[in-house]
């Protein structure tokens, strides 16, 4: 079956832990080609451009984050992704320093201190009822990515399981990227439109 990389248990993510890191090493190193893409297919703004990602997609997505060097842009503007949103999401080696966990991956061109995970705003999503990653699991990376100084926005939903929450977890995605891509303080506040939760969104749990 394919994934992202490999997992020995399921039930217990710590259970051989150490082959999680060859896999996530190479899907970071992949996602980060692709970001580099479209911010250049964007003009260089990083800051347009949103990554996100559902359970182990989302794992993933955080070490592409935590891994990530943006160069500086036009004007001395804040090195920073328009935003990072994970749904369903836990933290691959917890327990660590920022510094501890990009050794992990041992990556180059890393970056080298927390300004882009600072600036970057971020939004995790997590349903009670989620069977296969426990929201424990995802308070956990709630909790590292405030200690790595990262600005988290953590919202808990009563049910949906290994999913989105629907219409409500939607409805707070689009007001979520509004703020923050297209709003006044966003990064697209140029924007003519802005995106809207539809009233009868249909059913993803």
């Amino acid at each position: 079956m394919r994934q992202w990389f490999d997992i020995w248990n399921v039930w217990n993510f710590l259970d051989k832990e150490e082959l999680q890191a060859m896999g996530l090493r190479e899907s970071v190193m992949g996602i980060r080609r692709i970001l580099a893409n479209e911010a250049a297919a964007l003009g260089g703004h990083w800051d347009h451009v949103v990554l996100a990602g559902i359970s182990q997609g989302a794992a993933t997505s955080v070490h592409t984050l935590l891994n990530l060097n943006i160069p500086a842009g036009p004007q001395n503007r804040p090195r920073r992704l328009g935003a990072f949103i994970g749904f369903s999401c836990r933290m691959p080696f917890p327990g660590r320093t920022l510094h501890e966990t990009r050794k992990v991956l041992g990556l180059e061109e890393a970056a080298d201190g927390d300004e882009i995970l600072r600036n970057t705003p971020v939004l995790l999503e997590h349903c009670v009822d989620d069977p296969l990653v426990l929201v424990a699991n995802g308070r956990v990376l709630r909790d590292s990515l405030r200690g790595f100084g990262a600005q988290v926005e953590w919202v808990e939903y009563p049910d949906g399981g290994h999913w989105f929450n629907s219409p409500a977890g939607m409805d707070d995605v689009a007001k979520f990227l509004n703020k923050h891509i297209f709003g006044p303080t966003g990064t697209g506040q140029n924007a003519p439109t802005q995106l809207e939760a539809a009233p009868d969104a249909m059913d993803l749990s």
